[in-house]
């Protein structure tokens, strides 16, 4: 179990971390903003806006696991015209042996703190208004790509009394990050267990 488990989150942080930053493409589109409810493993949903795209899914039964990654579509930076896209994940499972939401979230955010650039900026919970699940944590996080990008993760972990467990990301370079802010703090809040 040890490694289908790091398999598949070896495989979840490539798709999750890996972030394209395109200095060509199509301009960013000014289509009028609509929020629709994403349903993950039918224990999880959240709001999204139009502007995000299911890039992959993946869904693993034997050990109770559902990965969804999202690609928002490309925005052009300010700087120096480059065009970048944030990636949103989310993985529903089911957890046994976790009644505590600090050894579930430790667990998770092991592989995050090996990388040298990964900082932690601030821990958020429930108390503080962004995250509306009870039973979580997250973290407002920074870390370097391999070309020096300065990225902007947030990471929530968040279980319920039904034995399902949360992980969700957005990944967004820091000098997009003032245009995705809105709108990040949106898909955060509307983030609730369902089952």
């Amino acid at each position: 179990m040890g490694s289908d488990y790091a398999r598949q989150m070896i495989k979840f942080l490539f798709l999750t971390l890996t972030l394209s930053v395109l200095s060509k493409g199509a301009a960013q589109n000014n289509d009028s903003i609509v929020y629709t409810t994403v349903i993950a493993g039918k224990a999880v949903s959240f709001k999204q806006t139009n502007s995000w795209t299911l890039s992959s899914t993946d869904t693993d039964k034997k050990i109770g696991k559902v990965f969804l990654t999202y690609t928002h579509k490309p925005i052009r930076l300010a700087s120096n015209k480059k065009q970048i896209i944030p990636t949103e994940s989310c993985i529903v499972e089911t957890v046994s042996g976790y009644t505590d939401i600090k050894n579930y979230s430790l667990k998770n955010l092991a592989f995050f703190k090996k990388q040298p650039s990964f900082r932690i900026q601030k821990i958020i919970t429930h108390d503080d208004g962004l995250i509306t699940i009870p039973y979580a944590i997250g973290y407002w996080a920074t870390y370097s790509d391999n070309s020096e990008t300065i990225h902007k993760i947030i990471i929530i972990h968040a279980l319920n009394n039904r034995g399902k467990g949360l992980q969700f990301l957005i990944d967004c370079p820091e000098e997009g990050f003032s245009d995705m802010e809105i709108e990040i703090t949106d898909i955060l809040r509307s983030l609730h267990f369902i089952l």
